[in-house]
């Protein structure tokens, strides 16, 4: 092992101290620092917002015209930032929708943006977990401070009494509306994979856990169980187990989902259960995204351009288009954001969806240093969610945190 001497070390620390500088800044902004309140408040904050949004893009796009070596993930990852970045002028042109409108709705879909930020700054590895880590530990200590406080907290995004109450009966848990729940999904993903190393490590599983059941939101906890799972499955030694787990809950699981249904109780797993049960109970006729993706895939589109380069990005108070998006919304409850694939569709066409597929593929094929799988799988994990929301979308600041991992720690 290399030694250094200590003005080294010292240059190595204020070298690290500036890369974590250099994500937190970039991320408070976007986020509103954490949805602070009287930010996100301020009767100027969407305009601020959009102008930060587009000013990070611009800092960036120089990044995206470097040479790039063939089997680099950086080539997928610019064709979708490239189209994202072009459904601003084509639903100006295809759907009337106001340029302005659009960027002040874009918000987070332009988080793959720090991809490039951390090519641009060559940030290591190690600053990026340390960031993360800082980031993580922020955001738990506001969601707890945000159970204490509401409805009076300084931070999360704005929940009214009703909406949390209805919330309450529904999930038995407030969502407080902070940014870095799927830094969570990377922890237990980091755990599992480093647990042969630092065995120690997997009981920080059981609060992992926990804080994803208060996530509030049942998909992302079933798809993480899914793949934590299947993560634990692909190494031979673990198979035995597995198989007898899975007997094992394959016959206790409708047992114990008999005895929540029946339970009085008012926590948050029987709430799951009970609100499970009633939307089967009540599913006589399709579900409402499967009505919502038929509506929009086959009935919304009017021409082939529209079908083929998207129809840009709604904002209800700039154009028809955008008023029609929130009126079936309304009315029908049809929410693209239920729907990952959809929005991708209706907002960046067949081409959009075409370059999330190259992203996809070009993920699947590339080989990652084995203590950094953990990164491939947080990032499979967004391809999958989002059949079920807007993922890749909306998260995407924290897709490109597990596909810089993978940039830099690629088999080549």
């Amino acid at each position: 092992m290399r030694k250094y001497n200590k003005k080294q070390k010292i240059m190595i620390y204020r070298s690290e101290r500036t890369e974590v500088i250099l994500i937190l800044i970039p991320f408070l902004i976007l986020y509103s620092f954490f949805n602070f309140k009287p930010i996100i408040e301020m009767h100027q904050h969407g305009i601020i917002q959009s102008i930060s949004q587009l000013a990070f893009a611009c800092l960036v796009i120089p990044t995206l015209f470097k040479a790039y070596e063939k089997n680099s993930l950086s080539r997928s990852i610019r064709f979708v930032l490239i189209i994202m970045l072009c459904a601003l002028p084509i639903g100006y042109f295809v759907s009337d929708q106001s340029f302005l409108g659009s960027l002040r709705v874009i918000g987070s879909s332009l988080g793959i943006c720090m991809y490039f930020w951390l090519v641009k700054n060559n940030i290591s590895t190690k600053s990026l977990k340390k960031a993360l880590l800082i980031i993580f530990i922020i955001n738990t200590i506001l969601h707890l401070y945000i159970l204490f406080t509401f409805p009076n907290n300084l931070f999360g995004a704005a929940t009214n009494v009703e909406t949390a109450a209805h919330e309450l009966e529904n999930r038995g848990i407030i969502r407080v509306g902070l940014p870095a729940g799927d830094l969570v999904i990377l922890g237990i993903f980091y755990i599992l994979n480093v647990r042969r190393k630092s065995p120690k490590l997997l009981i920080w599983l059981i609060p992992l856990f926990i804080l994803l059941v208060m996530r509030g939101t049942r998909m992302p906890l079933a798809i993480a169980v899914l793949l934590a799972f299947s993560y634990i499955a692909w190494h031979k030694r673990y198979k035995i187990y597995l198989f007898l787990l899975a007997t094992t809950l394959y016959l206790t699981i409708p047992i114990v989902y008999d005895m929540l249904l029946k339970s009085r109780s008012n926590n948050i797993i029987v709430n799951y259960v009970k609100m499970t049960d009633r939307q089967l109970v009540n599913a006589s006729r399709d579900d409402i995204r499967i009505d919502m993706s038929k509506f929009y895939i086959f009935d919304f589109k009017k021409n082939f351009i529209e079908a083929l380069l998207g129809n840009g990005i709604p904002h209800h108070a700039s154009s028809k288009y955008g008023r029609l998006v929130e009126a079936y919304s309304i009315s029908n409850g049809y929410y693209m954001a239920d729907v990952g694939y959809v929005m991708i569709y209706i907002r960046y066409g067949l081409i959009g969806l075409m370059a999330y597929f190259l992203l996809l593929r070009k993920v699947v094929i590339t080989k990652v240093a084995k203590n950094y799988t953990f990164a491939k799988v947080f990032v499979l994990y967004f391809f999958v969610v989002s059949i079920t929301g807007a993922y890749l979308v909306t998260s995407s600041m924290f897709l490109s945190f597990g596909l810089y991992f993978m940039e830099k720690k690629r088999i080549k």
